[in-house]
């Protein structure tokens, strides 16, 4: 079998001894493939046992996505301006031939320490390499998590999946949006730095357009508190630093239901001792209507006020400058899922909500409601008035919690509901 098997317009056949010492080794494959190279004629020599072998190269090798060669059984090839090969696995070369079976280009073939073949261009230095084996990107990457709550000085870490699980290289780069919140290293530990928001990407090192992204919340250190006159608050660490009243308006304890008002108004009545009706409402008049907080003149006086004025706010009037009732928004954040778990204490009949930033927990009495002179679902209900009208004249936006249902809902504002107090960071605490 002939070594290189190769003839041009001014040569031979190359069949062994190159050098005539009468013995076939690696000098005289390096002077043949020299030969070929340089294009210069040759002469006959004897066969040997550096013979050309196809068989272990087949198939096709990849540089990258769009960029890649066949190497066929039959001795063809598709590599650029070539259309036969050769390989001499002694020298670990690839030769590749025109139609006119001069050289166009050989390779270097090696094989790596992760068990496949590459074959690079000669003085490349591996610049400009092919695999033996495709390449298979990496096309997606999943966190262990995509939102990371972290109390006050609680670090953690997130790992990530490279798919498909064959992806040749999954290498990842991990960053921050905000390190004076959260720093991650290489492996994907994240260091609590300060109270915030952070998004921590995972970019490929394959291809940089894939990546994913978990958002890391890090909590404030506690602010829970009391106030001079002994009310007391917790911290939730909720959106826009809202702190919570321990207890109802007019209880002693968190599970105890306290006072019942009507909406906008600042006195509070007990179960039993008030007509929660429309006649008995502060804001209303037979002759007019409703005299206050109307946006509809057939109904009553028009003022187009919406929200709670301070002097009708039956938690400033209570507990004085900095308390105050809680928005509608802010109901809706002190049980949003993102921030809370909540549930039910069925020995105590009340309603636990706890941080999911911070870990603690604010209790919710189960008071019900009053209408005219009866309550409703007392020990089964939480009913809290928020501080925004709802339909321009008649109600108003309230709480309600049971055991199946979490919701903000509207009704008419002469109802007995309860009243929980906030306060906000910035009020001094």
């Amino acid at each position: 079998m002939c070594v290189i098997g190769a003839q041009y317009e001014h040569a031979q056949i190359i069949k062994g001894d190159m050098n005539h010492d009468g013995k076939l080794d690696v000098i005289d494959v390096n002077a043949a493939i020299s030969t070929i190279e340089g294009m210069r004629d040759i002469e006959y020599i004897k066969g040997g046992p550096y013979s050309v072998d196809n068989s272990s190269i087949l198939g096709t090798w990849y540089r990258n996505k769009s960029e890649s060669f066949t190497l066929n059984e039959d001795g063809t090839t598709d590599y650029p301006g070539a259309v036969t090969y050769m390989f001499f696995p002694y020298q670990g070369r690839i030769v590749f031939f025109d139609k006119y079976f001069r050289v166009v280009s050989w390779l270097g073939v090696i094989r790596n320490k992760d068990g496949y073949m590459r074959c690079v261009t000669s003085g490349s230095n591996d610049a400009i390499s092919y695999n033996a084996i495709p390449k298979q990107y990496v096309e997606q990457i999943k966190l262990s998590t995509d939102h990371v709550i972290l109390q006050h000085k609680v670090n953690t870490q997130l790992t990530a999946e490279c798919l498909p699980s064959d992806a040749s290289n999954k290498n990842v780069i991990w960053s921050s949006s905000d390190e004076s919140v959260a720093v991650v290293n290489a492996n994907g530990y994240i260091y609590n730095m300060g109270a915030g928001s952070a998004v921590i990407t995972c970019t490929s090192v394959d291809d940089n357009c894939v990546k994913a992204t978990c958002t890391v919340e890090v909590a404030h250190e506690d602010r829970s508190g009391v106030d001079s006159n002994g009310h007391r608050w917790v911290d939730l660490d909720l959106p826009g630093g809202v702190l919570w009243a321990e207890c109802n308006i007019g209880a002693s304890k968190p599970g105890d239901s306290g006072l019942y008002f009507a909406w906008a108004d600042t006195k509070g009545y007990t179960a039993s001792n008030h007509n929660f009706s429309l006649p008995n409402y502060k804001y209303f008049s037979e002759s007019k209507g409703y005299t206050k907080y109307c946006s509809v003149d057939y109904h009553g006086v028009v003022d187009n006020k919406t929200i709670i004025e301070s002097s009708d706010d039956a938690a400033t009037a209570a507990w004085g400058s900095g308390w105050r009732m809680p928005s509608r928004q802010e109901f809706s954040d002190l049980l949003d899922g993102r921030y809370t778990t909540n549930y039910y204490d069925r020995e105590n009949n009340c309603y636990r909500v706890v941080s999911r930033l911070n870990g603690n927990t604010l209790t919710l009495a189960a008071n019900g409601w009053i209408e005219h002179e009866t309550r409703y679902y007392y020990n089964e209900y939480a009913k809290y008035w928020t501080n925004e009208l709802s339909d321009g004249y008649s109600s108003a936006y309230f709480m309600s919690h049971s055991y199946t249902q979490i919701h903000i809902d509207f009704t008419s504002r002469y109802f007995g509901y309860g009243v929980r107090a906030v306060r906000t960071v910035s009020a001094g605490n």
